[in-house]
């Protein structure tokens, strides 16, 4: 009977010894394991606009130690505010720092001439001299598949581009337009306002002038304001939006727009994180992978748009 209370106590110790250890092996395999942190700089007064990039660069990494911070650096700071927010980001421990940025030109010359572009990559602005350090959709392409699809639809034959001059990174979109319209009849205004008083000039003459029966809303400003107004402007004007946020995707769904051109920001933030964590080429991980998608609501509920436009159900 004593032996047997004895191998029972050498049991329960043994177990217990074996548990001590593998608290401690796991503890220190936490501690020492090495963790890579990355920071999200973002143009603007706040991070609400980057709900999908956000989501996208948390999957790519939620299967690796990877600590993922996100700040903004308002637009009055300028190109000097990104830069020292990037600045600060490396000095506080960041590995690597992805910027979204409103300046980018004088932000991205900074980078290069300080030798930091392999630390340092771009998303939503660049161009293509410098793809390796940038990605973003091709917002020309978009503007002429976008022209392709309101032709085929054949329900618009003379369209106003709207926008607010505050717009970031239109221009593109707007050429691309005018490219995919060249060899049509379709007829189009181009209007950039300066304020919102003139904005809402223009919506409301679209009530009182018969010259066009669609407009083009190629910011969020526009696209709010347009909607609103939609009663009272006339239900017979199509209105086609270029966004990504989750409130156009619900002006979609409710019928308030008849198309929308959306960029995809979910793939833009996990391929800019698996391009830092996989040590492979912006340019090579996104071979293939459609960055933006010409929508209605004949589409919107497709097994593969549905997880596009709602990436939070992902």
């Amino acid at each position: 009977m004593k032996n047997k209370k004895l191998l029972i106590g050498f049991f329960f110790a043994l177990l217990g010894l074996i548990l001590v250890e593998y608290y401690i092996y796991i503890n220190y395999s936490r501690l020492t394991r090495e963790t890579t942190e990355i920071s999200f700089v973002a143009s603007g007064d706040n991070l609400d606009q980057w709900d999908n990039m956000i989501s996208g660069s948390e999957a790519a990494a939620s299967d690796i130690d990877c600590i993922i911070n996100y700040v903004n650096s308002p637009i009055d700071a300028g190109a000097e505010g990104e830069i020292d927010m990037i600045n600060r980001q490396i000095s506080e421990g960041a590995d690597y720092v992805i910027v979204n940025s409103g300046f980018y030109e004088q932000v991205y010359d900074y980078v290069r001439a300080n030798h930091m572009l392999s630390t340092v990559s771009f998303v939503k602005n660049g161009n293509s001299k410098n793809e390796s350090y940038n990605i973003q959709a091709d917002e020309f392409k978009l503007g002429q598949d976008f022209a392709q699809y309101i032709l085929e639809e054949n329900e618009s034959h003379s369209l106003l581009f709207l926008a607010s001059e505050d717009s970031v990174n239109t221009n593109d979109a707007i050429e691309g337009l005018k490219d995919g319209f060249k060899d049509s009849e379709l007829e189009y205004d181009v209007q950039i306002c300066s304020n919102s008083s003139e904005l809402l000039k223009n919506i409301y003459n679209l009530k009182y002038s018969s010259k066009h029966d669609g407009v083009v809303a190629l910011d969020s400003e526009t696209i709010d304001l347009l909607v609103s107004k939609k009663n009272y402007i006339s239900e017979d004007i199509a209105i086609y939006a270029i966004d990504n946020r989750q409130e156009s995707v619900y002006y979609l769904d409710s019928s308030a727009l008849r198309a929308l051109a959306y960029e995809d920001d979910y793939a833009l933030g996990y391929i800019t994180v698996k391009h830092f964590l996989e040590g492979k080429s912006l340019t090579r991980i996104a071979r293939g992978v459609p960055l933006y998608y010409i929508v209605d609501r004949k589409t919107m509920y497709s097994e593969q748009l549905e997880k596009v436009l709602f990436p939070f159900v992902k």
